[in-house]
């Protein structure tokens, strides 16, 4: 029997990469994965986004003027209760926070 339904997967990460270059290839970003269940910690590091409406495993993306802005924050938050985070610039991974 032939198959109707014809698909492909595509991996988190290619999402993502896909995501930054269409909508951010002209700035600096830092990608938050799972904040959800970081926001007490996030909170304390001085994020606002406690009025945000947060969905399971959602990606926040935080906008910068510059790349230094960027690696700065994601250094701050380079501990073992961060959200997994990466920095990208002009649609390029630069930097993340778990080796």
């Amino acid at each position: 029997m032939e198959s109707l339904i014809q698909g492909y997967s595509i991996s988190r990460d290619d999402l993502v990469e896909s995501y930054i270059r269409k909508h951010y290839s002209d700035y600096s970003v830092l990608i938050m994965f799972n904040v959800q269940n970081h926001l007490d910690y996030l909170n304390k590091k001085g994020f606002e986004i406690s009025g945000t409406y947060v969905w399971d495993n959602e990606i926040m993306i935080f906008v910068f003027d510059n790349m230094d802005e960027a690696k700065y924050v994601l250094e701050h938050i380079d501990d073992e209760d961060a959200p997994f985070s990466q920095v990208w610039v002009f649609g390029k991974l630069v930097s993340e926070n778990i080796s």
